[in-house]
């Protein structure tokens, strides 16, 4: 499949050769010129992209990772699904045959994001950065104030802000748990100072620390409060931790404006090296800001700085958004989005002790860890790993009744077979959601409580459709 996406590709970039080719015969511009080369470092890695992906191994199921608000599964390593977002082309390029090598472009470029992450190598990002900047070559020079040649043209000193100083990104602290990590920031809130990072970030651990980048040891045994509504926890700190902090913005509704450069830094990339993820700000709700700066779950918990003032407009929150194909019976990614939870309106904080927050984490994944279970048999995936001593003994059973099935050559004993594993599944898995829910639980772990039980109902759903389809094949054999 992500071969004939890569050939799709190249076909594309092989109509824009021709057109190129038969532009500089009519002796075009230099801009011709500057295409032409930039197609050719395309090409190339289109090819290594073919051939990495002709010789990759087989994709492994998604392991753990951060969890990202409002969507029912974050990404972690392995293979991730690719945005699809695309660059529009405009309609009002005077020159036809560069209005055709855009489109073509276009088609290449969407063919290319619809390959996911690819897990150990590079190549189709390169191929993304090389195709979009040969885009934007194009139209930047296209533009009625450019000049001819496009490498000439000018750049925005407000979309090219200057790095992040050092200084700066001593703000930015690493938060390692037993089992989850991510990225916080120290921030000055009325008058006072703290780590700023996700809830989910730290639930599901035993313990957690916070390393600020020199190396400092931040106690974490300040009040903690976890925000009403919002995937955003603060840990007071002592002043003398805060030698340097960021300013939350005021409002950014009113103060941010869009299309204005953002820096995302942290620890995108393990090692504990705060990377700066730059992109620009699309938009203000009441509740989240959303980026297009292509941020990754080691930077959940990062500051999401507007690079005009420098202040932090929202804490970045990871998230791939799923749902339940109820034709396939399986959970298909349906977008990534890059959001920020604002800090500045948040209303209501409740104080978090740390022992019972733990344990309501730790079952909370053990619901999450069931779900995607169910949906790895749905899908007919490979499973992970399973610790559930139920889940083996349903497993084990329907082996045993399949075996003896296949031996008596009875079709009705296979269909009783899948259907009573069926119906353990949905008793068991119905058992772990109704004791999560006896006792009352901290906003963000009710919230994820919530969003389980309605991707459960989708489960529930899936398994009886199995049922009466066998059912069904069942009345037929009679």
């Amino acid at each position: 499949m992500y071969l004939s996406l890569v050939e799709n590709a190249q076909s594309s970039l092989a109509q824009v050769k021709t057109t190129l080719d038969a532009m500089s015969s009519a002796g075009d511009s230099a801009l011709v010129d500057k295409a032409q080369t930039d197609l050719s470092q395309v090409s190339d890695d289109l090819d290594a992209l073919h051939q990495y992906i002709t010789n990759m191994p087989q994709p492994t199921s998604t392991p753990r990772g951060a969890r990202g608000a409002g969507g029912r599964v974050a990404g972690g390593t392995g293979f991730v699904p690719s945005n699809r977002t695309s660059t529009s082309v405009p309609q009002n390029v005077g020159n036809p045959a560069m209005q055709s090598v855009l489109l073509s472009l276009e088609r290449a470029s969407s063919a290319i994001q619809r390959i996911p992450v690819l897990p150990t190598d590079d190549t189709r990002k390169k191929a993304i950065d090389d195709l979009s900047q040969m885009q934007t070559d194009i139209l930047v020079a296209l533009s009625p104030d450019a000049k001819t040649d496009a490498s000439a043209a000018p750049v925005d000193a407000a979309a090219q802000p200057e790095p992040l100083t050092g200084d700066q990104l001593k703000a930015i602290v690493l938060v390692e748990g037993d089992a989850e990590e991510g990225t916080g920031f120290i921030a000055k809130m009325h008058g006072q100072y703290f780590i700023v990072t996700n809830q989910h970030v730290l639930s599901g651990n035993k313990k957690f620390t916070l390393t600020g980048m020199d190396g400092t040891q931040i106690p974490t045994t300040g009040p903690l409060y976890g925000a009403v509504g919002y995937d955003v926890a603060i840990l007071k700190i002592p002043d003398s931790f805060a030698t340097h902090y960021f300013e939350v913005m005021d409002d950014p509704q009113t103060n941010a404006k869009a299309d204005q450069a953002v820096s995302v830094p942290g620890n995108s990339s393990g090692a504990r090296v705060p990377i700066d993820t730059k992109g620009k700000i699309l938009g203000v709700g009441p509740e989240l800001v959303e980026v297009d700066a292509k941020f990754v779950p080691g930077n959940s918990g990062s500051p999401i700085i507007y690079r005009p003032t420098n202040q932090v407009v929202g804490i970045a929150t990871f998230a791939i958004l799923y749902k339940l194909d109820p034709l396939k019976k399986a959970a298909n990614a349906a977008s990534t989005r890059w959001f920020g939870y604002r800090i500045d309106n948040i209303k209501k904080w409740e104080i978090i002790d740390w022992k019972r927050f733990s344990d309501e984490g730790i079952k909370v994944e053990e619901v999450e860890d069931m779900s995607k279970l169910l949906i790895a048999l749905l899908d007919g995936d490979k499973l992970p790993a399973i610790d559930n001593d139920s889940i083996k003994t349903a497993i084990a059973t329907f082996r045993e009744d399949i075996a003896v099935a296949e031996a008596h050559h009875n079709d009705n004993e296979v269909i009783d077979a899948v259907q009573g594993f069926n119906n353990r599944l949905h008793h068991i898995a119905d058992s772990d959601i109704d004791e999560l829910s006896q006792g009352p639980l901290y906003s963000y772990h009710a919230d994820k409580l919530k969003e389980q039980l309605e991707l459960r109902k989708e489960i529930d759903t899936a398994f009886l459709d199995i049922n009466k389809e066998a059912s069904a094949l069942v009345g037929s054999l009679n």
